[in-house]
């Protein structure tokens, strides 16, 4: 008996629920975002030459490094890096020059974009950074550096 009330009150209440709602009306809505054209530089690594012998009539310090970037897919952008090409020591300068390609032949853009590039993806890009001091520069001994800007234009 006790089974037979609880079924049917429950019945009763699923019913006058049922009833409450039995009308509908819809509408629609959009869901919507703009995703911005955006580049950033998220790390760098130094270009470290190491030990320079002033003395060696051969080019004998190269250096590299890398600069580490991501940009929204489709992007247009080019990455050049502000410098002087002058580190700057105790008394004297040494000279120096960044380059695109291992062989050191194609100078790195100092100050505009080259050839813009088209980014595939949100996937970090990361450009090599080769770097050569020319020898028998005339310098005292000591430290010598530069702090250089790199950049990504889009």
């Amino acid at each position: 008996m006790k089974r037979l009330v609880i079924a049917v009150v429950t019945a009763v209440i699923l019913l006058s629920a049922g009833a409450v709602m039995a009308f509908t009306d819809t509408d629609t809505l959009t869901v919507q975002a703009n995703c911005i054209d955006v580049c950033m530089i998220s790390s760098t690594t130094d270009v470290d030459f190491g030990t320079y012998d002033p003395t060696d009539p051969l080019p004998n310090t190269d250096g590299q490094g890398s600069v580490t970037f991501l940009c929204t897919k489709g992007s247009s952008y080019g990455v050049f890096i502000v410098r002087t090409n002058v580190m700057s020591g105790p008394v004297d300068t040494l000279d120096y020059d960044l380059y695109t390609d291992a062989t050191r032949l194609i100078v790195f853009p100092s100050a505009t974009v080259g050839t813009p590039d088209t980014s595939p993806g949100i996937a970090p890009m990361t450009r090599q950074i080769y770097g050569k001091i020319p020898a028998l520069q005339d310098a005292a001994a000591g430290a010598y550096s530069e702090s250089v800007t790199a950049t990504v234009e889009y």
